[in-house]
């Protein structure tokens, strides 16, 4: 209960402690110099099923794949020396660690770290502290256009492993949009199509998706009032490349919805060297255009179904 209001608080914004997290630790670590190290989620059996102990079983076998798959020492590599010295307790590979493995757990923004702190298997998987929401803000920071590029790096890595190992010959790349609403004053975020929270501040990020293999091969986070268009030729022309790069060989073909019907965009993925399919704008010279082509008998059936 807020006791300036009466108010209910929100079951969305209680803090860690009432939900039976301990308050972050990082002074406590720095004061000590203490590291936080990430868990060897390798050495970790499952017994028995025990609801106290955690709600995020499979987090543990998520952890040990990625650990496999050397993530985190490219992890390391690549963003090590963002957060350097001895009071360094969260260094910034093992914070991005914390952002996928909160992504996995089902948090969608920041604040979701308070009641993901509560479970023991989350923080173990921290190293044994999940920093405070104040310090993942101030590390996201930290992220100019250099480091962005470098995690889009990853993400292409990632997607075209598969691609890669199973040689494939024919790949149908998804181009879509999504609408990611805020509920904060983030930079950037502005007022823009937003179907469920309209008025609400948003980002919509653009994706392109391999469809054979369900990964990602490119994103690229955008203000909220930008549309799909020219200004996102350049992106796919680029992941475009990258996957003829690694697939040389292959024929790929792009799907882009109705959105996507623009010139700059379709030139685009000619450059790209790929076939495109788009679903068109049903405007009404179309729509003639097509009933011209028809028997007469249906006509009529398919001018009602458009309107």
């Amino acid at each position: 209960m807020n006791p300036t209001t009466g108010r209910a608080a929100s079951p969305q914004k209680v803090r860690r402690e009432a939900l039976g997290g301990e308050r972050a630790e990082g002074w406590k670590r720095q004061r000590e110099d203490k590291r936080v190290r990430g868990a060897d989620s390798s050495a970790l059996r499952i017994g028995k099923p025990d609801a106290s102990l955690s709600g995020l079983g499979g987090l543990a076998g998520f952890n040990a794949f990625v650990q496999q798959e050397g993530l985190g020492k490219e992890l390391r590599g690549l963003f090590g020396d963002m957060k350097v010295g001895r009071r360094v307790v969260y260094p910034m590979h093992t914070q991005i660690q914390l952002l996928i493995d909160g992504s996995i757990a089902g948090a969608t923004r920041v604040f979701d770290f308070e009641w993901l702190a509560a479970d023991p298997l989350f923080c173990h998987l921290a190293g044994g502290a999940v920093p405070s929401i104040d310090t993942v803000y101030d590390d996201l920071r930290r992220f100019g256009a250099t480091e962005l590029d470098k995690l889009r790096g990853v993400i292409t890595k990632q997607g075209l492993l598969p691609v890669q190992v199973a040689g494939m010959r024919d790949i149908t790349i998804d181009i879509d949009t999504s609408v990611t609403p805020l509920f904060g004053e983030q930079k950037r975020a502005v007022v823009g199509y937003n179907p469920r929270f309209q008025g609400r501040p948003s980002f919509p990020p653009i994706l392109a998706r391999i469809a054979e293999t369900d990964t990602v091969l490119g994103a690229r986070l955008r203000p909220g009032n930008t549309t799909l268009g020219k200004d996102d030729a350049k992106d796919i022309e680029q992941w475009l490349g990258q996957l003829h790069r690694a697939a040389p060989k292959a024929v790929v073909t792009v799907r882009i919805d109705a959105g996507g019907d623009c010139a700059a965009l379709l030139a685009a993925v000619e450059r790209g060297g790929a076939h495109f399919v788009v679903k068109m704008k049903q405007t009404s010279n179309l729509v003639s255009a097509v009933a011209e082509g028809m028997p007469p008998e249906r006509v009529n059936a398919f001018e009602t179904a458009w309107s």
